[in-house]
């Protein structure tokens, strides 16, 4: 009997690990501000693997990677989108009297200048920031999980939200914590006129085996994680908003407000993904 109690904690661990590394790697490689994205898609069955990757290290307007594969008695569906202020993962699991697993993320890498009248260059401050983790998920016979991170700066990486649902072969029913959206927040300090790194990585999972019958888990980030905007900007140790600041980026994107959604072609790609995916599930379980 395969089992989906457990929270995958090392998956979370190696997520921010990663996030951390290549964030110090990209530093020593640039001599100059460099915004850049990535998406990233893969699926297991245990025998058979496959992955595509999406990498930019340049100003672009969105990336996105996907891989489908493994049959009739189990597949597995990962689709990731980045652009800046707003990503997008999914995946999907199904599997009968088998095992199958995928995974996706995406991130953006930006850096922004903060400045405000009056303020000298060099001066430090705290800005407050939001972002919108807004999905779905559901398991049988499986387990789907998510998380969103964030490093800033110099900071250490930091989980800013993560969530997870599961259902054992034996179980009941679904547990764990199945959401709608959720406002993510974070303040952090930096310093008028310097530029300082933004670094966001969301990244999804799913796992469906079953000893008994069909398995599958599911987890669409559809609605995307997205950039809600800053809500305020102090002097260090102040406790007043200044009135008045502005905010400039590497990639050009604006960073004060929340950031618009890209186009529609790739909301309708990843719902087909989705759509056939919980298809598939469904036609394996009945």
């Amino acid at each position: 009997m395969h089992t989906f109690r457990t929270r995958d904690a090392a998956r979370t661990g190696a997520l921010l690990l990663a996030l951390a590394a290549a964030l110090g790697s990209t530093r020593a490689a640039q001599a100059v501000p460099v915004a850049y994205l990535e998406a990233y898609a893969s699926a297991s069955d245990g025998g058979a693997s496959g992955t595509e990757v999406g990498y930019d290290q340049y100003v672009s307007n969105s990336r996105s990677g996907s891989y489908s594969g493994f049959g009739s008695f189990r597949g597995a569906d990962a689709s990731s989108n980045a652009s800046f202020g707003v990503l997008r993962a999914a995946s999907s699991a199904s599997a009968s009297l088998s095992v199958a697993t995928s995974g996706a993320s995406a991130r953006f890498h930006d850096f922004l200048t903060i400045t405000a009248p009056g303020v000298a260059t060099g001066t430090p401050g705290t800005f407050a920031f939001s972002i919108l983790a807004d999905g779905s998920m559901d398991a049988s016979h499986g387990r789907a999980d998510w998380m969103l991170a964030i490093q800033v700066g110099s900071f250490a990486a930091k989980l800013l939200a993560e969530g997870e649902v599961f259902h054992d072969a034996g179980g009941a029913g679904v547990s764990g914590d199945p959401f709608g959206g959720i406002y993510a927040s974070g303040n952090y300090g930096f310093r008028f006129g310097e530029a300082f790194s933004v670094d966001v990585l969301l990244g999804v999972g799913s796992s469906a085996g079953s000893s008994v019958g069909s398995g599958s888990a599911f987890v669409d980030f559809l609605h995307t994680a997205s950039w809600q905007g800053i809500a305020e900007v102090k002097l260090l140790g102040s406790s007043t908003s200044l009135p008045d600041y502005g905010v400039t980026s590497a990639s050009g994107a604006d960073y004060s407000r929340a950031i618009p959604e890209p186009g529609t072609l790739w909301l309708v790609a990843l719902g087909v993904t989705a759509l056939a995916a919980r298809s598939r599930n469904a036609a394996q379980a009945a």
